[in-house]
């Protein structure tokens, strides 16, 4: 069983097919040779021996001639002659009935032998199917999930381990729809079908949402704003992710696009919903699996009060609050809680990326002051969103931090290019994709390594890639 512990920082805010019935209704009223009654077919044909099944008919030359086994004799050809038609009833020779009998006893005495065999076999399949331990998991198409269409989901292959001997779960971002009505996109539901047909096959136990959840402007909760608070609340989360095995624990924190609304209401919403957790700009929580004896902390902090220059961030125009103030706060509780961490596996996440050869290219900020705690303190992912595409940077002067942006989660355009090419470490780009929407798996197997996917809207794995703890190899 997969165990969570929290921190935070004190709160400042189908149908069936019917086979044949084309054919049926089609020209079938049309030809009468379509409609011939398979009787009178069979009592009409020359190579019949039935003139008629009302009145039955003994045949000239046939055993119903024949009486007590009596030899017909011979005409002066040679042949046989044929004996008179005799009105009585027929009696069937003694030996022939024995024999006749014989063969009925055979015949049913291995009909129920086949019939034996043949449920032994069934009995035995059910209780193979009674007995099996893996949990079923649908297929990798979003059809499979399509009622009426597909059939029972095939079992996990062998080698898949329980999912309680595994950490997984999902990252997302920049899901945040449209700010006009429906509020979502068909990207956003695409990705979110296909995150939950990867949750339930994986048993993943949340989902980190990093950022830019509502655009454009994000949601508000005073008056008369809140009726337009809770249609995007609940058209652009609430009725998006619904598929059963994501409903656990999305863990959620705020982009800059959100900055532009009431980031306190998102906050707030922590208290309302089931699966929504927001409890502050930057927070805490751990995972330890006890199978493996792993733990793994994830630290979700606000990049957008991470960089000091609040008129970069457009905060002065748009916000309902500049949080900028809170710099400081929120560097000396990040460096806090890295030197404190005794976790096999320390994970951050924010929306701003590290590195990014995309739109918006590297965060100034964050270069200057998070690399060098990462290398220190063996963070093993920096995980973010903001441009929209897929980005895969490993750390600079070989450390093992792996830098990836998951920025095309659904809710806006696709940014495609390298503009910022020449901005990045040279050699530090991995991956990149930019063709659609997707999101990140990640699968925790023990303290030394986990595994991360990335996967588009379509369900196609695209990238995966296995990553040593930089942790377990400084110890």
């Amino acid at each position: 069983m997969v165990k969570k512990k929290w921190a935070v920082r004190p709160s400042n805010v189908s149908k069936a097919m019917v086979f044949g019935l084309e054919d049926a209704d089609s020209d079938a009223s049309s030809d009468s040779d379509f409609h011939l009654d398979p009787i009178e077919s069979f009592k009409n044909s020359p190579d019949s021996a039935v003139k008629s099944f009302a009145e039955p008919e003994a045949l000239p030359g046939s055993l119903d001639s024949v009486e007590n086994n009596t030899v017909l004799p011979q005409g002066a050809d040679g042949m046989a002659q044929r004996a008179p038609l005799s009105n009585e009833p027929r009696r069937i020779p003694q030996s022939a009935s024995s024999s006749k009998q014989m063969a009925m006893l055979i015949m049913a005495v291995f009909t129920g032998v086949c019939i034996g065999i043949a449920l032994t076999v069934v009995i035995e399949i059910f209780a193979g199917f009674n007995d099996c331990s893996c949990d079923p998991c649908h297929g990798d198409s979003a059809a499979s999930f399509v009622e009426g269409i597909a059939g029972p989901p095939p079992p996990p292959p062998p080698s898949a381990p329980p999912p309680a001997s595994r950490l997984h779960f999902l990252v997302a971002a920049d899901t945040g729809g449209i700010d006009d009505p429906p509020y979502t996109t068909l990207e956003q539901l695409t990705v979110a079908q296909q995150m939950g047909v990867v949750a339930e096959r994986t048993g993943s136990e949340f989902t980190l949402l990093l950022g830019d959840n509502f655009y454009d402007n994000g949601i508000f909760s005073s008056v008369p704003e809140n009726e337009l608070t809770l249609a995007r609340l609940n058209n652009t989360f609430e009725s998006i992710y619904t598929h059963p095995a994501l409903l656990t624990h999305f863990y959620v924190l705020a982009g800059n696009h959100d900055h532009y609304g009431d980031v306190t209401a998102q906050i707030a919403y922590t208290g309302l919903s089931d699966y929504w957790e927001f409890p502050d700009l930057w927070y805490t929580f751990t995972y330890s699996v006890p199978d493996q004896h792993t733990t793994v902390q994830v630290l979700m902090i606000d990049t957008q009060v991470a960089q000091k220059d609040w008129r970069m961030m457009r905060l002065g125009v748009f916000a309902k609050r500049d949080y900028t103030y809170l710099y400081d706060s929120q560097m000396k509780w990040i460096i806090s809680t890295l030197e404190e961490s005794d976790a096999d596996w320390v994970l951050v996440a924010g929306h701003h990326p590290v590195w990014s050869v995309s739109q918006h290219g590297p965060t100034e900020e964050l270069v200057e002051e998070l690399i060098p705690l990462f290398e220190a303190h063996g963070v093993a992912l920096y995980m973010n969103g903001h441009d929209h595409n897929m980005q895969h940077h490993r750390g600079t002067d070989g450390t093992s931090v792996a830098y990836l942006t998951l920025g095309n989660g659904g809710g806006s355009k696709i940014y495609a290019g390298t503009r910022h090419a020449e901005d990045v470490p040279e050699g530090s780009l991995r991956y990149y994709f930019y063709d659609n929407g997707g999101f990140m798996h990640v699968q925790v197997h023990n303290s030394s390594m986990l595994t991360f996917n990335f996967i588009n809207q379509t369900g196609e794995l695209l990238y995966t890639y296995d990553h040593l703890n930089p942790r377990s190899m400084e110890r």
